[in-house]
């Protein structure tokens, strides 16, 4: 989700029975009064986000906390001022991903990235990347997808090249020519 979404999250967005998060609010920033408002998503469009076992699991204690602490509203976000922001939002990323185990500081755009390329690199169809990140296939392939395979993944693929090629070289063909 970008971090406006995220920041719009409301909790009847949260379909359990269906086991899915329904992305249809954004944070806005009227740069002219400098407020903040509710909107649709970047595109205009809603979209349908899986609501896995661990997304679930979190998503339970961030309410208990909100409960505990007595700032649970309509918004999955919230503090004693009510909705987090979307700057709080990725501040917080930030300095959750500043210390040991990340090479640098991570954003949520760096997260819908790098969940874009595991998906692809997982075999997931294009369109359906497309369809959960919120792009089209365009701005997907072109900024969204980057190479998330190890070295030994890509020391497998020339290994199995070289072996073919090298077959063909010496006269054993695999493809039912004499």
């Amino acid at each position: 989700m970008r971090v406006g979404e995220l920041s719009g999250l409301m909790w009847n967005d949260i379909d359990e029975v269906n086991k899915r998060i329904i992305i249809r609010h954004s944070e806005k920033l009227n740069r002219l009064t400098n407020t903040f408002y509710i909107s649709t998503p970047k595109n205009g469009k809603t979209r349908i986000f899986p609501l896995t076992i661990e997304i679930a699991e979190l998503l339970k204690k961030i309410k208990n906390v909100e409960k505990k602490y007595g700032y649970l509203t309509e918004f999955v976000f919230s503090n004693v001022d009510g909705r987090i922001h979307a700057r709080v939002i990725s501040g917080y990323m930030k300095r959750r991903t500043s210390n040991e185990g990340f090479t640098n500081p991570k954003s949520i755009h760096t997260a819908r990235r790098t969940l874009n390329s595991e998906l692809l690199a997982s075999g997931a169809p294009r369109t359906m990347c497309c369809a959960m990140i919120g792009n089209t296939e365009r701005v997907n392939e072109e900024y969204y997808t980057y190479d998330v395979s190890s070295t030994s993944e890509k020391m497998e693929i020339v290994t199995r090249i070289n072996s073919r090629v090298t077959s063909n070289a010496n006269g054993n063909r695999n493809d039912g020519s004499p």
